[in-house]
C-alpha cells in the first residue's frame, strides 16, 4: 500500500509540473505571434491603445505580466476577455462546459463501445472477412482526420440527403449530435479496435481458455465471461490517449458543427488575439489532458503492480 501511495504521489507531482510547464509556454508563445488583441481592420489612436494597455497590465515587461498572472491563476482568477467585455474567462469557460461535456462523453461512449464490438468481431472471426472488414472500418477512422471527415459527413448526410442538420445544437437532440459524435468519436474507435483484436487473440490463445473451452462452455460465454476480461486490461492504459483525442478533437469539431463549446471560443480566441481566453482554454484542456493520463497511470498501477514498482 506504501508503495502505491508513493507511486501516486509521485504521479500527482509530475503532472503538476507538466501544467507548469504548458502554462509558461503557452503564456509566452502567444505573445511572439504577430499583431495583438487590439489591432483591428480599423486602427487606434495612439491614446486609446495605450490606455487599453494599460488598463489591461500589457504596458508592463512581459515577466512582470507573467509573475501577475500566475499570481491570479493561483487564486482561481482567469482574467476577463478582451472581446466580450461583459464577460470573464472563467464565465465563457462554464457556458461552454456543459456542450463540450455532453459531445465528449458521447464520442467517448461511441469510441469505446464500437471499438470493443469490432475488435471482439475481428479476433473471433480471425482472418476472415468478417475479419478484413472490420479491420478496414478501424483503419478508416485512425487514417481520416477529423477536419476531413466532418464535412464530408455534413455534406453527404446534411446537404444532399437532409438526414440529419448540417450544424448548431439546436434541443441537443439525435438529429443534431448524430454528426460530430460519429466524426469525432470514429478515431478512438479505430484505435480502440485495433488494440482489442491484439489483446483478443492473445487471450483467445492462453492456457486458461483452452482450459474453459475444454470443459465445453459455450464458445459466447468463454469470449463474454473469460477472454473479454482478459483483454480489456490494455484499454486502461488507452484512457489517457482517448481522453487526449477526444478534448483536442473537439475544438475542430465544435468549430465544424457551429456547437456552443469551448472549442468555439478557442478558435476565436486565437484568430482575435484574445489572450486571456486563449491561456483559460488552454489551462483548461491540459489540466483535462493530465487529470486523464493520471488517471490511466493510477489505474494501470493497480492492475499491474510491476507499473508502480518501477520494473
Amino acid at each position: 500500500m506504501q508503495v502505491y501511495f508513493t507511486f501516486a504521489v509521485r504521479r500527482f507531482f509530475q503532472a503538476v509540473v507538466i501544467v507548469f510547464i504548458v502554462i509558461t509556454l503557452s503564456f509566452f508563445l502567444i505573445r511572439l505571434a504577430p499583431g495583438g488583441p487590439f489591432y483591428g481592420e480599423r486602427p487606434l489612436s495612439h491614446a486609446v491603445m495605450g490606455n487599453l494597455r494599460a488598463y489591461y497590465g500589457l504596458d508592463q515587461p512581459v515577466y512582470l505580466q507573467y509573475f501577475h498572472y500566475m499570481q491570479n491563476i493561483l487564486r482561481g482568477d482567469l482574467g476577463p476577455s478582451y472581446d466580450h467585455k461583459s464577460f470573464s474567462v472563467s464565465e465563457l469557460l462554464l457556458a461552454g462546459l456543459p456542450y463540450s461535456a455532453v459531445l465528449g462523453f458521447w464520442s467517448a461512449l461511441l469510441g469505446i463501445s464500437g471499438g470493443l464490438i469490432l475488435g471482439i468481431i475481428a479476433a473471433v472471426k480471425r482472418n476472415t472477412k468478417t475479419d478484413y472488414a472490420s479491420m478496414l472500418v478501424a483503419l478508416f477512422g485512425v487514417s481520416v482526420p477529423n477536419f476531413v471527415l466532418g464535412p464530408v459527413l455534413i455534406l453527404f448526410f446534411a446537404v444532399y440527403n437532409h438526414f440529419f442538420n448540417a450544424g448548431g445544437w439546436g434541443d441537443g437532440g439525435f438529429s443534431n449530435l448524430f454528426l460530430p459524435v460519429l466524426t469525432l468519436g470514429t478515431a478512438s474507435m479505430g484505435g480502440i479496435a485495433r488494440l482489442v483484436r491484439a489483446s483478443m487473440i492473445d487471450a483467445l490463445s492462453t492456457d486458461h481458455i483452452r482450459t474453459v473451452r475444454a470443459k465445453g462452455l459455450a464458445e459466447h460465454l468463454i469470449v463474454i465471461k473469460h477472454a473479454l476480461r482478459i483483454a480489456t486490461l490494455p484499454l486502461v492504459s488507452f484512457l489517457g490517449p482517448l481522453a487526449v483525442g477526444i478534448v483536442t478533437g473537439s475544438l475542430i469539431i465544435e468549430n465544424t458543427f457551429s456547437l456552443p463549446g469551448i472549442g468555439r471560443y478557442f478558435i476565436q480566441a486565437a484568430l482575435d488575439r484574445d489572450y486571456p481566453v486563449v491561456m483559460g482554454t488552454v489551462i483548461f484542456y491540459s489540466v483535462v489532458i493530465v487529470f486523464f493520463n493520471l488517471v490511466a497511470d493510477l489505474l494501470y498501477g493497480v492492475v499491474d503492480p510491476r507499473v508502480r514498482l518501477g520494473e
